[in-house]
């Protein structure tokens, strides 16, 4: 098989679109990872591409089209499955792929407490949610993955024992966690850069990881510090707009942690990803440099980076 690459992606989503006669349509690559994003043009779509090799593909995409489409047909402002995929993954060369409507919006941050609001009645219409989703397990993720970076080889001993042995002090904590919002369908990667500025106000996209857990999950995702999150003066309002501050929950911080672990994880988990690798490598240095703290309390924006 071919290794999995930007231009595989783009010949791959080249074929899902002659496959349902947007052949001549133009693409540009907005996101490449195991799940590549192309911004479709004439006519404007979101197109998703995912790598031959990563076997949940075809779930994956087609739980994120079924949500999307029934979210849209409550009306609810996400960007919804486009009308040529039928809301169902298209099958390409061993791969799958997937195609939403396209949402005209401005490259500027989405006004927090409209999106704290926007979150706290995706929580309410999800709960009548007619798809089925996987129970959130990320902490079970976090132990299989830390356990499988033994195999690879990507790292030292001394660098997986220590993911192992943070992985295994948390479990006690993460069975005791009670849920003050209660468990339910979530969003799962709820994040600012999911969330478009548009004339309609915000809008969601990206339900790829979408399950059912603790509505804190969504919260603590988007918590200031964090990749992908708040800035610290827009918390407060986001917070407001949603009605709950899980920063000012105690027992949350296990949820921070971790949302954090799995992703430092993740970064660790594929070299091939050179840039995202070697940040992995950077915040596990600087953890084993000072192992008391928690993995939320790293550095984890880059120099000048806001979120």
């Amino acid at each position: 098989m071919t290794a999995w690459s930007e231009e595989l992606a783009r010949e791959l989503g080249r074929r899902a679109l002659d496959s349902i006669g947007l052949g001549r349509a133009a693409m540009t690559l907005l996101k490449f990872g195991a799940i590549a994003t192309f911004r479709v043009h004439d006519p404007a779509r979101f197109l998703k591409v995912g790598d031959p090799g990563f076997r949940s593909a075809q779930p994956v995409l087609e739980r994120s089209l079924e949500l999307s489409a029934w979210l849209a047909g409550e009306r609810f402002p996400v960007a919804g499955a486009a009308a040529e995929g039928s809301a169902r993954p298209i099958a390409v060369d061993g791969g799958w792929a997937g195609l939403w409507s396209w949402e005209e919006h401005r490259e500027v941050r989405p006004d927090p407490a409209r999106t704290g609001d926007l979150l706290r009645r995706l929580h309410e219409l999800l709960s009548e949610s007619p798809v089925a989703l996987p129970e959130l397990d990320h902490f079970e993720a976090a132990r299989r993955h830390t356990e499988a970076l033994a195999r690879k080889g990507a790292l030292d001993d001394a660098e997986v024992r220590f993911l192992i042995g943070r992985v295994e002090g948390m479990e006690e904590d993460w069975i005791a966690f009670r849920s003050e919002l209660g468990t339910g369908a979530i969003h799962g990667d709820f994040e600012v850069a999911n969330v478009l500025t548009t004339d309609r106000g915000p809008v969601l996209i990206d339900f790829d990881n979408a399950q059912v857990g603790p509505r804190e999950w969504d919260l603590v995702k988007a918590a200031p510090g964090s990749a992908g999150g708040w800035r610290g003066e827009e918390w407060a309002a986001f917070a407001e707009g949603y009605g709950y501050d899980v920063l000012a929950t105690p027992g949350t911080a296990v949820l921070r942690e971790v949302r954090h672990l799995r992703s430092l994880v993740w970064m660790l988990g594929d070299p091939r990803y050179v840039e995202r690798f070697a940040r992995g490598r950077q915040l596990l240095g600087a953890w084993m440099r000072e192992p008391g703290k928690r993995c939320f309390e790293l550095e984890w924006l880059a120099p000048g980076g806001s979120g």
